[in-house]
């Protein structure tokens, strides 16, 4: 899990700013700042990693506003959006939704069935 996510949420958010302010100010060294801030990684990828089953399955349904995908990570943004995890559904109104992969996405054959049969009309002699 990338630190950088979690340093995004509120509560990442609002210590790097006191932080910065205390090393700002001189209260605490930036090398003490660079500490607490690697803790509070470490800190909050293990209450993760411990409350929550990776077993888990959820699903969500919701309408797409808009989707983006940038190396590997795609980012989706929904309305009136329903979550359901085993018996429990609610709704949750609007959600950004980030996943990220390992690896690239596999091309399907169905694509390379398309791609080779144009490139086939392609090469064919106009008359």
């Amino acid at each position: 899990m990338s630190e950088l996510v979690l340093r995004k949420t509120t509560i990442g958010y609002s210590l790097a700013n006191t932080v910065e302010e205390l090393v700002a100010k001189k209260k605490i060294s930036e090398k003490l700042g660079e500490t607490i801030m690697a803790q509070f990684d470490k800190s909050i990828i293990s209450a993760i990693e411990s409350q929550i089953p990776t077993s888990a399955k959820c699903t969500f349904k919701g309408h797409v506003q808009g989707v983006r995908r940038y190396d590997n990570v795609w980012m989706f943004n929904l309305d009136t959006v329903e979550y359901k995890q085993g018996k429990v559904l609610r709704s949750i109104g609007n959600i950004k939704l980030v996943a990220q992969g390992d690896t690239p996405i596999e091309k399907t054959k169905k694509n390379t069935k398309r791609k080779k049969a144009e490139a086939t009309n392609s090469t064919e002699p106009n008359e």
